[in-house]
C-alpha cells in the first residue's frame, strides 16, 4: 500500500478564499473522493460543516508571526504513544489515535492500512526506531468534534504546546 502524503495547511480558507489571519480557528479537513484519493482542505472553523463527511479533521489557530511558536518533543510523545498502548485502556484509544495522526504527520510512524470497521478503523502502523522498525494496530474510534477538542486540548496540557498553531491534530 502506498503511503498518504498530507500536505502542509494553506495560508487560504477554500470556502472564502480569503487569507487566515493570526488567531483565526481554522479546520482541516481530510476529503476521499470517489477515485479513491485523499485531498486536504483548510477553511476557516464558521465554515466547517461536520455534515460533508470528512475523513477526519482537526482544529488549530493561525500563530501570530510576532510570537515563538512551542515545539513538541516528538521522542517523548512516542514514549507517552507506547505506553498509552500497552496500557491498552479503552478510554485511551482515541488519545493513542490522536498521537498516531500527530506522530505521523512527523513521520515518525507510518500509516501501513487502514480498515472500515462498524466502531471504527483498524489502522496498521509501522513505528520508526533508531533500532528497528515495530509493526502495531492502533483503533481508529469515532469522535465527536467535542471528543477532537478534548483530546487536542488534553495533548496541549499533556506536552505544554498550548501556543497558537502549535496543535495541528485529532
Amino acid at each position: 500500500m502506498a503511503g498518504y502524503r498530507i500536505g502542509k495547511r494553506a495560508r487560504v480558507c477554500c470556502i472564502s478564499g480569503e487569507a487566515f489571519e493570526p488567531g483565526d480557528r481554522i479546520v482541516s479537513a481530510i476529503y476521499q473522493g470517489p477515485d479513491g484519493e485523499f485531498e486536504r482542505r483548510d477553511m476557516r472553523d464558521a465554515h466547517f460543516d461536520p455534515a460533508s463527511r470528512p475523513f477526519c479533521h482537526w482544529r488549530s489557530t493561525e500563530p501570530d508571526p510576532a510570537e515563538p511558536g512551542q515545539r513538541l518533543d516528538y521522542d517523548l510523545a512516542l514514549r507517552f504513544f507506547d505506553r498509552l498502548r500497552s496500557e491498552a485502556d479503552p478510554a485511551r484509544e482515541g488519545l493513542v489515535y490522536t498521537l498516531t495522526l500527530l506522530l505521523s504527520r512527523k513521520r515518525r510512524v507510518k500509516i501501513e492500512e487502514s480498515r472500515r470497521l462498524p466502531e471504527g478503523d483498524l489502522l496498521r502502523v509501522r513505528v520508526r526506531r533508531a533500532e528497528e522498525d515495530d509493526e502495531v494496530s492502533v483503533r481508529a474510534p469515532r469522535l465527536s468534534d467535542e471528543d477532537v477538542d478534548g483530546l487536542q486540548a488534553e495533548l496541549e496540557r499533556l506536552f505544554d504546546f498550548g501556543a497558537p498553531g502549535a496543535a495541528e491534530s485529532a
